[in-house]
């Protein structure tokens, strides 16, 4: 509160008990006197208020500009220190990453970081990233031949095969069509490194695996087109057997022939079958039922059959099962059983089992 406002203060309630005084005296005329003193004190506080509030706007003013000037000097010195902690950060890890390179060196005795550390500088070897751009251009071709609206049309053929290995498979693109001119020229490209330069050609392939035989043929104006032919080999060329056409010696004797015979074995072809059969001469008892079981069982196969021979049969009697599955380890078996109080006679069995 400022100093005229206090004063006037006082002036009002000096009037104010001069009036109180000079009322009980009687004395009417004070009324004057403490109209004027009160008039001049409230003029008094008004006054005091304008003064405040001017003073209050030239502080806010002030502390406005203060706060200005402060800014532009905190905008200006970041400025200048910005370069200093660049440059002393490069400069103080440079030397730290040359000094810490021979530590490495005792991981030396790890075949992966020995063999990694060389590389490490050779790490601009991302330069072989080109070799991406080279695997568009093997589908280039045909991209390119289908958006030629004057190129022939290639015929390769069945879309997939599936072969064994060594098997002979005939390749025909006489069935492709010329469009403005008649085709010049075909070329198949087996995807094993070999090649033919006819319409029709046959091929073998030597080894698993899945190849892309494609086709380009070439009118006689300079069109091309291109047609590809999938050949998964994933057969053996001949059986892998895992039993060897195995006779089970006097069969018709349990103690020299057991009841259940099985073994294990390993599948290599993804699209070979895995084929399990037993034969045997089979004499049934009267009221008697004799059962032969074959099983196999792996990744992606579980299978089994069972041939029965009852109420006194006799004859020859085969169990067959079979499967693709996947490439794995397998598990077979085979089972004779014969009904309780009963007897069977197991003449001349054998078993086989292969890959094919």
């Amino acid at each position: 509160m400022s100093i005229l406002k206090i004063l006037a203060g006082i002036i009002l309630v000096a009037s104010v008990v001069t009036f109180i005084v000079q009322l009980k005296k009687g004395n009417t005329k004070s009324s004057v006197l403490f109209v004027t003193s009160a008039l001049l004190s409230v003029g008094l506080y008004f006054l005091a208020g304008q003064v405040e509030n001017k003073l209050m706007a030239a502080d806010a003013e002030t502390a406005t500009s203060d706060a200005a000037q402060t800014a532009l000097t905190n905008q200006a010195a970041p400025t200048a220190e910005a370069p200093e902690v660049v440059a002393a950060a490069p400069t103080a890890e440079a030397p730290a990453a040359e000094n810490e390179e021979p530590s490495q060196a005792d991981g030396d005795f790890d075949f992966v970081d020995s063999g990694e550390q060389p590389p490490a500088a050779e790490a601009p070897a991302a330069p072989e990233a080109p070799a991406a751009p080279e695997v568009p251009a093997a589908a280039e071709a045909p991209a390119a031949v289908e958006d030629d609206p004057l190129a022939p049309t290639a015929v390769a053929g069945n879309a997939i095969d599936d072969a064994k290995i060594n098997e002979t498979i005939k390749f025909d693109g006489s069935r492709s069509k010329k469009n403005e001119a008649a085709i010049k020229t075909y070329h198949w490209d087996f995807g094993d490194g070999t090649s033919a330069e006819t319409a029709k050609a046959s091929h073998a392939y030597k080894e698993q695996g899945d190849y892309n035989a494609v086709l380009t043929i070439t009118d006689a104006d300079g069109h091309k087109a291109q047609a590809v032919r999938q050949v998964s080999v994933n057969r053996p060329e001949n059986k892998i057997r895992f039993i060897e056409n195995k006779r089970v010696a006097d069969a018709s004797k349990v103690k020299s022939s057991p009841n259940e015979l099985s073994g294990q074995f390993t599948k290599k072809f993804k699209g070979s079958k895995a084929i399990l059969e037993a034969k045997a001469n089979i004499v049934s008892a009267d009221g008697c039922t004799c059962s032969l079981t074959v099983s196999l069982n792996g990744p992606g196969c579980n299978v089994t059959q069972t041939k029965k021979l009852s109420d006194g049969g006799e004859g020859e009697t085969t169990a067959r099962t079979q499967c693709h599955g996947e490439v794995g380890d397998y598990t077979w078996s085979i089972k004779r059983t014969t009904s309780e109080s009963c007897e069977c006679s197991w003449l001349k069995m054998s078993i086989d089992g292969y890959e094919s």
